[in-house]
């Protein structure tokens, strides 16, 4: 249920072609409406023509998701609110730093590092700590599972830097680009772009570390947790391996063919049934073997 929520607010952000002012009244009213648990507070306004079909069907029940979301126990509601509302703010800053971003004029959204910690923290770490709270796992691993958010976003921005920078969007932290003494046009022809996206990578595979500790510490009798957890630790590691083999190489378009998907979902499901840990793999290759 608050995937679905969650998703709602993403599809109001990202689908379709309404305008800035468009977006934001409609995420605010959406917030409201969930964090007050009033159907009557969500109306959608203006046509939906420009969304797919799947977005269209989930963006005209609202008014039903918001009555699943009373009808779950009190303690599943306030989890439940507790990270959408920090989603949502994550989602409302993207909106509001980027509204003037083109090709020609990009925006660097995070100055600092902390900025963009934040944000990293905001979109995808309050999952990790929602997950530990929701599947009453062990409370010290609620940093663990943050740190671990954080490094999925991060292979994200790593992933799509150049894309987004196609689109005026720049998520990497300024500060740390003027330490590499990085051009902030075309930043990926800067003759240290390699390094820092070397150094990025060392530190992203930090993070996912964390998150195979996390997955290690999750009880055997939550297989299907422990696999759901897993499978984006194998599926990160494979990307970061790809965006290092592949950085001489930026047009080129970092993606993991079906075929690895699937050899992952086999060694994944091995791994939770012979109840197998992931973190000393990791630590002792620099990536999952």
């Amino acid at each position: 249920m608050t995937y679905l929520l969650a998703r709602f607010a993403d599809t109001l952000t990202d689908s379709g072609q309404w305008t800035l002012d468009d977006r934001l009244a409609h995420l605010t009213a959406w917030e409201n409406a969930i964090l007050q648990k009033n159907p009557s507070l969500w109306k959608l306004k203006g046509t939906l023509g420009t969304f797919s079909e799947s977005e269209v069907q989930l963006l005209l029940i609202g008014g039903p998701l918001i009555e699943a979301l009373k009808a779950l126990s009190e303690r599943s509601q306030d989890l439940s609110l507790a990270v959408l509302k920090t989603l949502i703010s994550a989602m409302k800053w993207d909106l509001k730093t980027f509204s003037a971003a083109t090709t020609a004029q990009p925006v660097y959204g995070c100055r600092d590092l902390a900025t963009f910690d934040w944000y990293c923290v905001s979109i995808a770490g309050c999952v990790g700590a929602y997950w530990v709270k929701v599947f009453d796992l062990p409370q010290n691993l609620e940093n663990l599972a943050i740190e671990y958010g954080k490094g999925l976003q991060r292979i994200n921005i790593l992933r799509d830097c150049m894309e987004d920078f196609q689109r005026g969007r720049v998520y990497l932290p300024q500060d740390l680009l003027k330490k590499f003494e990085i051009e902030e046009t075309n930043f990926w022809t800067s003759i240290t772009w390699r390094d820092f996206v070397l150094d990025c990578l060392a530190e992203t595979r930090t993070l996912l570390r964390y998150g195979a500790n996390f997955c290690d510490a999750i009880p055997y009798k939550n297989w299907r947790l422990r696999w759901a957890s897993m499978m984006p630790v194998q599926i990160g590691l494979e990307t970061l391996s790809k965006l290092e083999s592949e950085i001489l190489d930026p047009q080129s378009k970092t993606k993991i063919s079906r075929a690895q998907v699937r050899a992952l979902v086999w060694r994944t499901s091995l791994d939770v049934l012979l109840n197998r840990k992931l973190s000393p793999r990791i630590r002792t290759r620099g990536e999952a073997s």
